[in-house]
């Protein structure tokens, strides 16, 4: 996706035309959490309904970049909000000291998705009179059956008909969603921190910060920097794996490549001369270990 953003910058318009469907097709269907943001891992069928539920950093992270660079080519409000949701579903996922979590588990009270899908009465509860717009909005059939994965595959007939108050209401829907989720099981965390898939969050909400001239954005890019080069170096390289105070051996190119260019970024957004200079030696050292 990051290449044919590349080729389509150029002008190249079957680039263009490939890139948009799959991104709207990525963002309306179920492998996009419609409720929290962000992306689950994969989809099991070619329409990207159904998702394997787990939530991956390094896909998000990835993902709100391309959707951020995504609205810049095509100016879709679709695409930005995507970027925004993912990237805040990013900062959720945060290490209270400024590294990231890497994922969270498909399954909770023993069942794949539960923690995602919706049976009927459970959406007509949490959504009261908002249900039957809802439920053309999520494109939901008759019956809903046992549970359901929410699309947004409704999105465009429902912009048509609410007009300016589409952006409310499906603000306020997913609202009254999250409060009824919140009271559910969550999936279980895997919260350890990996160096190459938090640089790859640090670079995308710089990135972001800049582009967007959002400063929460910014300081968790510049909290996560630190985190890596404060709790995850040792000798010159960054180790792989950090868990509550406990640092791994192992240092891999990937670390140091995605940490110099997240700082590269950082450095970008912020203009401080330091995030440059700590690129370089982590650059260096990667040639000489690697």
């Amino acid at each position: 996706l990051l290449y044919l953003l590349a080729v389509a910058w150029r002008g190249e318009e079957r680039a263009r035309a490939i890139l948009r469907k799959t991104l709207r097709a990525m963002a309306l269907g179920g492998l996009y959490d419609q409720v929290g943001g962000g992306f689950h891992r994969y989809s099991v069928d070619r329409f990207w309904r159904l998702p394997h539920f787990e939530k991956m950093l390094y896909d998000n992270a990835l993902l709100a970049r391309v959707y951020l660079e995504a609205y810049k080519l095509f100016g879709e409000d679709l695409f930005l909000r995507v970027a925004r949701e993912t990237l805040d579903w990013l900062l959720s996922m945060r290490h209270r000291e400024g590294g990231f979590f890497t994922a969270l588990d498909a399954e909770s009270e023993g069942e794949e998705g539960r923690y995602y899908t919706w049976t009927e009465a459970e959406l007509k509860e949490a959504l009261g009179e908002d249900f039957p717009l809802a439920r053309r909005y999520f494109a939901l059939g008759e019956d809903l059956g046992e549970r359901s994965v929410l699309t947004a595959w409704g999105e465009e007939e429902l912009r048509k008909a609410l007009k300016e108050a589409f952006p409310a209401w499906r603000e306020g829907v997913r609202a009254k969603l999250q409060r009824a989720r919140r009271r559910r099981t969550p999936p279980a965390l895997d919260d350890k921190v990996l160096a190459d898939w938090s640089a790859l969050a640090v670079r995308a909400l710089a990135e972001a910060g800049r582009l967007l001239g959002n400063r929460a954005y910014l300081e968790a890019a510049r909290k996560g920097a630190h985190f890596l080069l404060g709790r995850m170096a040792r000798e010159g390289l960054l180790r792989h794996v950090w868990r509550e105070g406990d640092l791994g051996e192992e240092a891999f190119l990937s670390d140091q490549a995605f940490a110099a260019l997240a700082l590269l970024e950082v450095y970008g957004a912020t203009g401080e001369w330091p995030y440059l200079e700590q690129a370089r030696l982590l650059a260096e050292r990667a040639w000489e270990a690697f």
